[in-house]
C-alpha cells in the first residue's frame, strides 16, 4: 500500500476546496513507506499517544486507484498490544474539501481496533462537497467517527459534519454540472461496525447532506441521506445525551433519483438496545427530478429514533418530512421506532405530501412505532397534509394516513395527550372520485391489554376533486383508537375525534354523500371495556352527538361492558342537570341492550371541579341510565384569602398601636417618687422633674410624666414575620414577611403629651391550602399598605389612640391538582380603622394600661375568572365587606436601668377581639352556566396575647416583640424586631 500524507498539526487553514483537492492528489510529496509514527496515522496506540492541538488538513492513503482522508486514522496492520481505551483530544477542522469518485471517503477520525474504546474530547468541523468536474462524479461521502469498538464523546466534543453534492446549495450550479453524472450526498456523524460496541455521546452532533444539481443521463442522482448516529452491529448499546440536528436535503436532477433520508439515531439489529435523553431534530426533504424511470423517486424517509430493538427515549424529538417531486415522491415519517418502546420525551412529527408524476405515492407519519409493547408517558403531535399524484394524465389527491401511537401484540400502556392533524389535498380535475383517501388514527394497536389515560384528539379533513365544479369529497375518516384484536380496554383519558369535507367544497352534499366519518374506538375483534371516558355538562343533544355509536365494531365482534368505571370529565360550559347516558356501541342489537341496561357500574372523575356533586343512577328496560350533576360548592379560596388578610391587617395595626404606646411611655424615664419643689400643670406634668410618679394616695395626679430630654422626631423599622393557620377541614397555612416603616412626630414639646405619624409597608405571603378539594391549591400575597395613626394623653391620664391605614392586595393562585390544574391572578383593596382608649395606671413601680378600643373593617373585591387547563373556569363575584370589632387589652410594663443610661423595659399584655357584626363574607361563584353564593365566617372571638422587651440608650432604642390571635380553629403567631431613633 502506497501513502500519501499530507497532514500538518497545528492552525494551517485550508482556502479554496478545488484548489486544495488538487493539490492533495497532485502535489503530495509520495513515499513507498509511510512514517512508522505520524500523528494523524496510529499504527501502534499504546506507543503513539494523543499530540493535543487541531488538525486543518488531512491523512491521505489510498489503494485500488482511491484516495481515502482522515483527521486521525488508528490503523491495523499487526495485531500490536492495544489499551483498553484511547483518548483523542485533538481537535479536527476542515473548513472546505472538495472529493469525486477518485476521493471516496472522508472520516474524521476512524479506528480499526475493536477492543480499544475510542474517547473523543474535542470538537470536529468537517465541510466537504462533491467536484463540479464535467468528467467525474460529484458525491460526497463523509464520516465524522467510525470505530469497530466501542465511541464515547464528551460533552466538549461537538461534531458538525456537512457534505454537500456537485452544484449543492449553488443557483448558478445547474449549468456548470449538466454532465456531472453522479451528485448525492451521504452523511454520517457517528457510526459503530462492531458487535457488542456501545455507543456514549455526550456532545452536540450535526450533520448535514445536500443532493447536488446534475442533468446527466446517467444512473448517479442526487440523493442525501444523513444520519446522527448509527450502529451496523448486531449488538450493543447507544445511549445518546447531546443534542441531535439532522438535514437531509435532495437535489435538482432531471435524469434519476431526489430520495433523502435522514435519521437521528439508528439501528437495523434486535440485539442494539437505545437510550436517546438528547433532543432530536430531523428535517428531511425530497429533491426534484423530471425523470420518468421507476426509480426517479423524489420521497422523503425521516426518523427521530429508528431501532430495531429496545428503544428507551427521554429527549423531546422534532421531525419535518417534505417530499419533492418525482415520479414518486411518497414519505415515510417516524418520531420514534423500535421492537419495545417506551417513550418519556414530547414527540412532534410533521409531513408535506410532494407531487408524484408517475404514480400513486404513500404517505405514511407516525408518532412512536413499536412492532411489540408501547409504554408512552410523552406528548405526541402528528399532523400530516396529503400530496398529488398524476393517473391518466390527470392529478389527484394522494392517499395520506398518520397515526399517533402504534403497537403490536404485547401490553399498550399510554399516559401522553395524543393529537393527530391529517388534511388531504384538493384539485380541480375532473374525475370519479378515486379510492384513495385521508385517515387518521390516535392510536393503533394488537395488544391483548389496552390502557389510556391521556388526552386522544383526531382531526381529519378529506381530499377533493372537481373544485371548479363545486368538488367532490374523497373518504376521510377519524379514528380515536383502531384495536385490530381480542382485547381489554380502560381508557380515562378523553377521546375527541372530528373528520370533514375539504373546504374547497362549495356544493351542497347530503349528509350520507360526504363520505366522511369518526369513531372513538374501531374494533376488529372482541372488545371488553373495563373504564371509559366521558365528558360530562353540555347539553343532552351534545351529549348524545359526542357519545351515540361512538364504538364502532366491524361484523362478527362484540363490545362488552365488564363491570366498567364511567371516568367524569367536566365539559367548559358545564350546566346542572340529569343526562340520559348515550349508549356507546353502534352495532349493539335490542336483544343486547336489554341484556345490560346499564354499561356502567360506577364512578370516577377526573377533572369534575370541586363543588361538582355528580351520581350515577341505575337504568332499567325502560329508563336509560343516567348521571346527575349538581353543583354545590362549599368553599371559596378567595374568601379565605381575604380573611387571612384580615388577620394580617390586623397584625399590622398591632404592631403600629404598640409602637404608639411605646412612643409614649419611653420618650419619658420611669422612677418611684415625686421630686421636691415640683409644681403641677393641669395635666399632671412637673415643670421641673424628670420623674414618672405613682401615688395611690393622691390618684389625680397619677402618675406624672416629663420630658428629661425632649425630641420631636422619631423614625422606626419593623420586621415581622407572621405564621396563621386554620385546621378546620378547608384550612390553610400561611408564611408572611415583610416591614413596616414609620415616623412620629412630637406635637408638644414641653409636654410630650401628643404624637402623630404616618407608616408604610409591604408584606410577601405564601398560602398553602389544606382543605379536602383542594389540598395542592396555594397563592402568592403580596400587600402593601400605608396609613395615618396618633396618640395622645388627656387629663387624669387617660390616652387616645388611633390608626388608619389603606392596603392594596395582589394574589397570584396556582393549583396543582393534575387534574384540575387552575390559576388566577386577582386584587382586592381594603381599609382598616381603629380607635383605642386607655389608661396609665402605677402601681410600685408597675405600669398597668387598660385599653378598650373598636375596629371597622371594609374590604372589596371585583370580579375574576380562573384559567383552567383541565375543565371549566371559575368566575368569582364581587366581594364587599365590612365589619366592626371591640378589643379590650390590659397590658403590663416595667422600667429597668442599667449602667450607662441603658434602660431594659420588658412588656407583657392579653387581649380580646369580638367581631360586633356578623362576620360573614361572601361571593358568589360561577361553574360555566351554573352560579352560587358561597358564604365563609370570621372568628367571633379571637385571644390575643402580646410580649416584647425593649433597650433603649440615649435616643436609640431596639425592640424584639410577639403578637398572637388564637380562634376556634385558627391562630395566629407574628413575630418583630423594631429599630429606632429620637431626634
Amino acid at each position: 500500500m502506497k501513502k500519501y500524507i499530507t497532514a500538518t498539526k497545528g492552525k494551517l487553514g485550508i482556502r479554496g476546496g478545488i484548489c486544495f483537492a488538487m493539490a492533495l492528489i497532485l502535489c503530495c510529496p509520495f513515499s513507498a513507506k509511510a512514517a512508522p509514527y505520524h500523528p494523524q496515522n496510529i499504527i501502534d496506540p499504546t506507543a503513539q499517544t494523543s499530540s493535543g492541538g487541531e488538525f486543518t488538513s488531512p491523512y491521505r492513503d489510498s489503494w485500488d486507484s482511491k484516495n481515502y482522508y482522515w483527521g486521525i486514522y488508528f490503523q491495523k496492520e499487526d495485531d500490536p498490544e492495544i489499551p483498553e481505551s484511547y483518548t483523542v483530544d485533538s481537535s479536527i477542522k476542515y473548513e472546505e474539501l472538495s472529493l469525486d469518485e477518485n476521493n471516496i471517503y472522508l472520516y474524521g477520525i476512524q479506528n480499526e481496533f475493536s477492543g480499544m474504546l475510542l474517547n473523543v474530547s474535542k470538537h470536529i468541523q468537517i465541510t466537504a462537497s462533491g467536484l463540479n468536474k464535467p468528467t467525474t462524479s460529484g458525491f460526497i461521502n463523509l464520516v465524522g467517527i467510525e470505530s469497530v469498538g466501542s465511541i464515547t464523546t464528551s460533552s466538549d466534543a461537538s461534531m458538525t459534519i456537512i457534505g454537500k453534492g456537485g452544484g449543492a446549495l449553488n443557483t448558478e450550479a445547474l449549468e456548470k454540472t449538466t454532465t456531472v453524472p453522479d451528485v448525492r450526498a451521504s452523511v454520517v456523524g457517528i457510526q459503530t461496525t462492531g458487535d457488542g460496541a456501545l455507543l456514549t455521546v455526550h456532545g452536540d452532533v450535526t450533520v448535514e447532506a445536500h443532493g447536488g444539481r446534475t442533468q446527466a443521463e446517467a444512473m448517479g442522482s442526487t440523493i442525501a441521506q444523513a444520519t446522527g448516529i448509527l450502529h451496523k452491529g448486531n449488538s450493543g448499546e447507544i445511549e445518546n445525551t447531546g443534542s441531535l440536528n439532522i438535514i437531509a436535503r435532495g437535489g435538482t436532477n432531471t435524469k434519476s433519483n431526489a430520495d433523502v433520508t435522514a435519521y437521528g439515531i439508528k439501528s437495523n439489529a434486535s440485539g442494539v438496545r437505545i437510550t436517546n435523553r438528547g433532543n432530536i431534530t430531523v428535517e428531511g426533504q425530497g429533491g426534484t427530478t423530471t425523470s420518468t424511470k421507476t426509480y426517479a423517486r423524489a420521497g422523503s424517509t425521516a426518523y427521530g429514533i429508528s431501532g430495531a430493538g429496545e428503544v428507551v427515549n427521554y429527549g423531546g424529538i422534532s421531525v419535518y418530512a417534505k417530499a419533492g417531486t418525482g415520479i414518486d415522491s411518497g414519505i415515510n415519517a417516524t418520531g420514534v421506532s423500535g421492537e419495545n418502546v417506551t417513550n418519556h420525551g414530547k414527540v412532534t412529527v410533521e409531513s408535506l405530501g410532494g407531487t408524484s408524476t408517475g404514480s400513486k405515492q404513500n404517505n405514511v407519519t407516525y408518532g412512536v412505532y413499536s412492532k411489540k409493547s408501547l409504554t408512552n408517558e410523552g406528548d405526541v403531535t402528528v399532523t400530516a397534509t396529503g400530496g398529488t399524484y398524476v393517473a391518466s394524465g390527470k392529478t389527484l389527491p394522494a392517499t395520506v394516513f398518520a397515526s399517533g401511537l402504534r403497537s403490536g401484540t404485547d401490553n399498550f400502556h399510554n399516559t401522553g395527550n395524543i393529537s393527530v392533524v391529517v388534511n388531504g389535498a384538493s384539485c380541480n380535475t375532473i374525475s370519479s372520485p378515486p379510492s384513495n383517501y385521508t385517515m387518521g388514527y390516535g392510536l393503533e394497536t394488537s395488544a391483548a391489554t389496552i390502557t389510556n389515560t391521556g388526552t386522544i384528539d383526531v382531526r381529519v379533513t378529506g381530499g377533493a376533486i372537481n373544485t371548479d365544479s363545486g368538488g367532490s369529497p374523497l373518504t376521510a375518516r377519524a379514528y380515536g383508537m383502531y384495536i385490530k384484536k381480542d382485547a381489554t380496554l380502560y381508557s380515562s383519558g378523553l377521546i375527541n375525534v372530528f373528520s370533514q369535507m375539504n373546504p374547497s367544497i362549495t356544493a351542497s352534499i347530503a349528509p350520507e354523500d360526504q363520505a366522511h366519518a369518526a369513531y372513538q374506538i374501531v374494533t376488529g375483534a372482541n372488545l371488553r371495556i373495563t373504564g371509559y371516558a366521558m365528558e360530562i355538562g353540555n347539553t343532552q343533544d351534545e351529549f348524545n352527538r359526542m357519545y351515540q355509536g361512538t364504538v364502532y365494531s366491524t361484523p362478527g365482534n362484540t363490545v362488552t361492558f365488564d363491570n366498567t368505571e364511567l371516568v367524569v370529565h367536566m365539559a367548559d360550559d358545564y350546566k346542572d342537570g340529569l343526562y340520559d347516558i348515550p349508549r356507546l356501541w353502534k352495532q349493539e342489537t335490542a336483544e343486547q341492550k336489554a341484556a345490560t341496561p346499564n354499561q356502567f357500574a360506577s364512578l370516577a372523575s377526573i377533572n369534575v371541579p370541586p363543588g361538582v356533586d355528580v351520581e350515577l343512577f341505575s337504568g332499567t328496560l325502560s329508563t336509560p341510565q343516567r348521571i346527575g350533576l349538581n353543583y354545590v360548592p362549599k368553599v371559596s379560596t378567595p374568601l379565605k384569602q381575604a380573611l387571612i388578610s384580615m388577620k394580617l391587617e390586623d397584625n399590622i395595626h398591632a404592631i403600629i398601636h404598640e409602637n404608639l404606646t411605646s412612643q409614649m411611655l419611653f420618650n419619658v424615664l420611669s422612677d418611684t417618687s415625686q421630686q421636691p419643689n415640683d409644681t403641677l400643670d393641669s395635666h399632671g406634668v412637673s415643670s421641673a422633674s424628670t420623674t414618672m410618679v405613682a401615688s395611690l394616695s393622691s390618684p389625680n395626679i397619677l402618675p406624672v410624666l416629663t420630658a428629661k430630654q425632649p425630641t420631636r422626631h422619631s423614625v422606626f423599622m419593623r420586621p415581622v414575620y407572621v405564621n396563621s393557620s386554620d385546621s378546620a377541614s378547608s384550612g390553610y397555612n400561611s408564611n408572611t414577611y415583610g416591614f413596616v416603616f414609620g415616623y412620629n412626630y412630637n406635637v408638644n414639646e414641653e409636654l410630650n403629651d401628643t404624637y402623630l405619624g404616618f407608616h408604610a409597608g409591604y408584606t410577601r405571603g405564601d398560602i398553602r391550602y389544606t382543605g379536602e378539594d383542594y389540598g395542592d391549591r396555594k397563592e402568592f400575597v403580596d400587600t402593601f399598605y400605608g396609613g395615618l395613626h396618633g396618640i395622645t394623653r388627656l387629663k387624669n391620664n387617660f390616652l387616645l389612640s388611633g390608626e388608619a391605614s389603606f392596603f392594596y392586595v395582589d394574589s397570584d393562585m396556582t393549583d396543582d391538582n393534575p387534574t384540575n390544574r387552575e390559576t388566577a391572578r386577582y386584587d382586592s383593596v381594603s381599609i382598616r380603622a381603629e380607635a383605642d382608649l386607655g389608661y396609665l395606671w402605677m402601681i410600685g413601680g408597675h405600669t398597668i394600661i387598660p385599653e378598650i378600643g373598636l375596629e371597622y373593617v371594609w374590604q372589596h373585591r371585583d370580579p375574576f375568572t380562573t384559567n383552567n387547563m383541565d375543565s371549566a373556569d371559575t368566575t368569582y363575584g364581587t366581594m364587599d365587606n365590612n365589619e366592626l370589632y371591640g378589643t379590650a387589652r390590659l397590658k403590663w410594663t416595667k422600667t429597668f436601668v442599667a449602667d450607662g443610661n441603658c434602660r431594659i423595659i420588658p412588656l407583657i399584655g392579653v387581649g380580646i377581639t369580638q367581631i360586633l357584626t356578623d362576620g360573614e363574607i361572601s361571593n358568589s361563584m360561577q361553574l360555566g352556566n351554573e352560579t352560587q353564593l358561597v358564604i365563609d365566617q370570621d372568628e367571633n372571638t379571637t385571644f390575643t396575647p402580646e410580649a416584647n422587651i425593649t433597650i433603649t440608650k440615649d435616643n436609640y432604642y431596639a425592640i424584639a416583640g410577639y403578637n398572637g390571635g388564637f380562634g376556634g380553629t385558627t391562630k395566629s403567631n407574628m413575630f418583630w424586631l423594631q429599630l429606632g431613633v429620637n431626634f
